[in-house]
């Protein structure tokens, strides 16, 4: 029952010499290389991704400020609307710590 498979083998002739090589270990390297690709993308998509998501949180930080800005400057407003013209000018600070 023990029948030897003959493995089909390259052979590469070069100045420096001879090189055989079977068909499984052709296999084994590009499967090892693959696995040795698929890790190193892993991990540079690991990289890349800690640095957006830091990028992310900066931009978030700065729309929540300009929002809350907004919404200090449009209760402010809405304070001197509230008030008569006449007013206006002389509630303008105290509309603005309101708004605070």
């Amino acid at each position: 029952m023990a029948e030897n498979a003959q493995q089909s083998e390259v052979e590469l002739d070069a100045k420096q010499g001879r090189v055989k090589i079977r068909g499984s270990d052709i296999l084994t390297t590009l499967g090892i290389s693959i696995v040795v690709l698929v890790g190193y993308m892993v991990w540079e998509h690991k990289e890349d991704t800690r640095q957006a998501r830091g990028e992310f949180v900066g931009a978030i930080k700065e729309m929540t400020l300009a929002q809350k800005e907004g919404v200090q400057a449009q209760r402010t407003m809405n304070c001197l609307l509230a008030t008569e013209q006449k007013d206006r000018e002389a509630k303008l600070s105290t509309c603005e710590r309101i708004a605070r």
